[in-house]
């Protein structure tokens, strides 16, 4: 019989219950997300239970293990797809799971999702089983090794500036309410980079920014910590407009740069201030929705290395890309754009002669 230690107690930071007890000797701590789910683990350990565990358990042990070395805007985009998995697979043994059963669970999703959420789904799926056979040294086939996301799913894409945004944008006049845009406008700094980039960042003399942080959102508040990638260590150049700008401003050296104060935005400010900008300057759409996104507008900053004939190789420094594959996909892409420009006022001018 086991010797209690303590109680059940709730684990707010991981959001699990917990069970320590005394087993012939072994101390032993159960979690999960429900004390039935902590009593049905303490049953099975103590009647020696060999069988094979339910998917849901070797979900919740990769979330506990995983979700401190994942980046907070990252993991917030993995928790409703794995939401959606446990629903789906939870009350499965890992090995009853087949590619079968994962392929109709991926053909279902596409009805309503894009091919990259789908995606997901099945890249969380192939990380659980690589944590049960690395990890909890369970002989297991990964069932979602030989599926398929299904084709023809729609994609997301982003719509490239107008002339007219970009004009509404880069002007410095606009950016006296909310230098964000402005300022990933002339910098290609990803949206939680720009957050946390401080005056002291900034060198005047060697006209350089030194990116070496960026804010993410834990819930709504703001937290500062490393970069996405080793890669996003980087300088880029300080370009004139911005510095213009930049010289006008009375900050500190320690004040955020996109909020001229000692502490930069949370989630709620963040959101609540882009709208208002874009309402402010007709960047909204017919429902009063902002019109442009941060990464459209860190895409167009990849646009003008492009046309100004920076080589994609300085362009993935600039840009803070891990992989020089990324860099090509967007400058491959910009490049069809112009050439399908291009022939257009070719087919234009064909026509009048």
């Amino acid at each position: 019989m086991a010797s209690r230690r303590a109680d059940f107690y709730y684990d707010k930071a991981k959001k699990l219950w917990r069970k320590q007890v005394t087993i012939k000797g072994i101390r032993k701590v159960f979690s999960g997300k429900t004390k039935q789910d902590v009593m049905l683990k303490l049953v099975e350990y103590q009647q020696g239970v060999t069988s094979c565990p339910f998917f849901r358990d070797v979900a919740d042990e990769w979330e506990e293990q995983h979700w401190t070395e994942i980046r907070q805007g990252s993991w917030r985009s993995y928790n409703a797809p794995l939401r959606r998995i446990v629903e789906r697979f939870g009350a499965s043994r890992m090995d009853s799971i087949t590619p079968k059963h994962v392929q109709t669970f991926l053909n279902q999703l596409g009805k309503d999702y894009s091919a990259k959420t789908v995606s997901q789904h099945k890249n969380i799926i192939s990380m659980i089983y690589r944590f049960a056979v690395v990890e909890k040294d369970l002989d297991l086939t990964n069932p979602a090794e030989h599926v398929a996301v299904p084709s023809g799913l729609r994609k997301t894409t982003r719509t490239a500036l107008t002339q007219e945004q970009k004009r509404i944008i880069a002007d410095p006049e606009n950016s006296r309410t909310f230098l964000l845009p402005f300022l990933i406008y002339w910098t290609g700094c990803r949206c939680g980079e720009a957050l946390a980039l401080q005056f002291q960042d900034i060198d005047f003399k060697e006209k350089t920014i030194a990116v070496t942080k960026a804010v993410a959102h834990n819930g709504n508040q703001p937290v500062i910590g490393a970069p996405k990638t080793a890669n996003a260590y980087r300088f880029i150049p300080l370009l004139p407009p911005l510095e213009k700008r930049l010289r006008e401003a009375k900050m500190k050296p320690t004040d955020y740069i996109c909020t001229g104060e000692e502490t930069t935005l949370t989630k709620s400010a963040l959101d609540k201030r882009w709208k208002k900008w874009c309402a402010e300057h007709g960047l909204t759409d017919p429902d009063g929705k902002p019109a442009v996104d941060r990464h459209t507008i860190r895409h167009q900053y990849a646009t003008t290395l492009y046309e100004a004939g920076i080589e994609a190789k300085s362009a993935q420094h600039l840009l803070g890309h891990a992989d020089i594959k990324t860099t090509m996909e967007i400058y491959t892409h910009i490049s069809k754009n112009q050439f399908q420009k291009d022939a257009e006022k070719l087919a234009a001018y064909v026509s009048e002669q």
